[in-house]
């Protein structure tokens, strides 16, 4: 009797810890929007992947940026691009400013998430990269330079 309730409790425990019911794909249909979270994501191609759907060619950078800093309360950054076009770059801040290690990346899904969003003069998204830093990792792009939402410098 106690080997079935402690087989019972330690299926409970690992179905509550690898949460099988969240869905991270905004492809499905059982995806909430106000679940969306960078730390959902283990690779940088699934990152992407999410972003691209959620956001694609064209989207309005006001609508990028419900999500990101009035929900997400996460903080941008600006960064001058050539002809017109300028980057904001979207990240949680880290307050340790420490990068967590390679390890702690692979096997507890740690890194620091970030995005970087290119608009053109009339605020449309043009292109976007995407960038899980850990110990063993260097910056793709620029945090650029603290800006508020929809504001340009």
């Amino acid at each position: 009797m106690k080997k079935k309730v402690f087989i019972v409790l330690i299926s409970c425990f690992l179905a509550v810890a690898c949460n099988p019911s969240k869905v991270t794909d905004p492809r499905d249909s059982k995806f909430d929007i106000n679940e969306f979270s960078f730390m959902n994501y283990k690779t940088e191609q699934e990152f992407k992947d999410a972003l691209v759907y959620l956001f694609p060619s064209g989207t309005e950078r006001n609508k990028v940026e419900v999500l990101f800093l009035d929900k997400m309360k996460m903080v941008s950054g600006y960064t001058k691009g050539k002809s017109g076009n300028y980057y904001i770059t979207y990240y949680v801040l880290n307050k340790k400013n420490k990068l967590p290690s390679y390890t702690a990346h692979k096997f507890f899904n740690r890194g620091l998430r970030m995005t970087q969003f290119e608009y053109d003069e009339h605020d449309s998204l043009v292109g976007m990269e995407v960038q899980i830093l850990h110990g063993k990792s260097n910056p793709r792009f620029f945090q650029g330079t603290p800006v508020q939402k929809g504001m340009k410098l």
